[in-house]
């Protein structure tokens, strides 16, 4: 369970020594309670939180419906967008964003006081040097037949 919560919605250290934040937060609706949005159904909670430490370093990645914040030892280190996944080096410094959702997302990923604006379709990913885009790679969307 705690590997697929690592995949969505969470802090996950790679083997290459990059951590990934999983920005795909789990939906507010609670299916408990009975339905998807209709009047009457409570919501569950309206942001989560996920904390890890790795290597010596502790992280917590906050999210609300649109956007997903990281602290890195306690200080603001990273925004981004609801359906992106951000890899950092362990300096922290961003190498590469992923579209995790099936349709596109755009927005801003904020680090070290710069932005980004980008725009990715599903499953695009930005290799980024220095908060800039030096390569972009998409092996496309098939999304489910039924």
């Amino acid at each position: 369970m705690l590997d697929t919560v690592e995949r969505t919605f969470g802090v996950m250290p790679l083997s290459s020594g990059e951590v990934a934040f999983n920005g795909l937060a789990p939906t507010r609706l609670n299916p408990s309670h009975g339905g998807s949005g209709r009047p009457g159904v409570q919501a569950a909670a309206e942001a989560t939180a996920y904390s890890r430490t790795v290597a010596e370093v502790r992280y917590e990645l906050a999210a609300d419906d649109s956007e997903v914040m990281v602290s890195r030892n306690g200080a603001e280190h990273l925004r981004f967008p609801r359906g992106w996944r951000v890899t950092v080096d362990a300096a922290g410094a961003p190498t590469a964003v992923t579209c995790v959702t099936p349709r596109p997302v755009a927005g801003l990923l904020w680090w070290a006081g710069s932005t980004l604006e980008l725009s990715l379709a599903p499953n695009e990913s930005v290799e980024l040097e220095a908060l800039g885009v030096v390569a972009r790679t998409s092996p496309g969307f098939s999304p489910p037949q039924a």
